[in-house]
């Protein structure tokens, strides 16, 4: 290294003061806005919509159509958001490929307030907002899976507010990304009991039919696993679930990671938006 090089630019102080200033004016920018749209959906006002303009040629949002198995070189540049249940994934090394960011108890709510919940990866904060880490990967395909702790405590109806606000302020952060989200995984009766009713399958389902509209919305991607885990009486097969009643169990997550493998969009077909003038 070099004498030059060794020594601290002038500069250095001003320039860093100046990027704290813009990174402070962005993230008021994006309070202001998710405060307005909360605001506008209180009031029963159509909340604003931003719609992903990657596209994927001979494949419109929001069906994922059968393909045929992918390896795992696919999902070299996934990243899956998740709660606990994406946990789950790697506890079980049930998908090594894919990298995985999760937080058990990860709110819905919590990604569109930009609240702060990964450790940076430089490891310096300890409050990074969801949205600003995932950007930081430049992910070419995010998925999302989401929602069952939000409808514990709200109706389906708010949970999917607060989806709509975070899909909002990731396709605003990240507008060259192809988001795809997982639907909510159906519940066992003795779970549904176990939670109080906070959790039932009206809940999921009704969740799940909002979730094909937000999507459709948003020009985003719904990968439909609802239906792979139910038992003859439309419940969460028994073998599937954990014994705390609403995680999975090791087949569980297996029969999840089989549908990624085989419900995988031509990533050779993505269209990003400045290719597409």
């Amino acid at each position: 290294m070099t004498y030059m090089e060794h020594q601290k630019s002038p500069h250095q102080p001003r320039r860093a003061a100046a990027a704290c200033v813009t990174a402070g004016l962005v993230a008021l920018w994006l309070s202001i806005q998710f405060c307005l749209q909360a605001a506008a959906s209180a009031s029963g006002d159509p909340l604003p919509r931003v719609r992903s303009a990657v596209q994927v040629t001979g494949c419109p949002a929001p069906i994922i159509p059968l393909c045929e198995p992918v390896d795992d070189s696919y999902f070299g540049d996934v990243i899956l958001l998740g709660d606990s249940l994406a946990s789950s994934l790697r506890l079980y090394k049930a998908m090594p490929a894919i990298h995985i960011i999760s937080k058990s108890g990860l709110l819905l709510s919590d990604v569109a307030k930009n609240k702060g919940a990964f450790r940076s990866r430089g490891g310096v904060d300890n409050r990074v907002p969801v949205t600003r880490y995932l950007a930081s990967f430049r992910p070419r395909v995010v998925y999302i899976w989401l929602g069952l702790n939000s409808i514990k405590n709200k109706s389906p109806q708010d949970a999917l507010v607060d989806y709509h606000l975070m899909m909002n302020r990731m396709i605003d952060t990240m507008p060259n990304t192809l988001f795809c989200l997982l639907e909510m995984m159906p519940t066992a009766e003795w779970a549904a009991d176990r939670l109080k009713g906070r959790v039932s399958n009206e809940k999921v389902n009704e969740f799940n039919q909002g979730l094909m509209e937000l999507a459709k919305e948003h020009n985003v991607y719904v990968l439909q696993i609802h239906d792979i885990l139910l038992d003859e009486d439309g419940m969460l097969a028994e073998p599937y679930a954990q014994k705390d009643n609403y995680h999975l169990t090791s087949l569980g997550c297996s029969v999840v990671v089989s549908y990624l493998y085989t419900h995988a969009l031509p990533l050779d077909r993505i269209v990003l938006p400045e290719d597409q003038n």
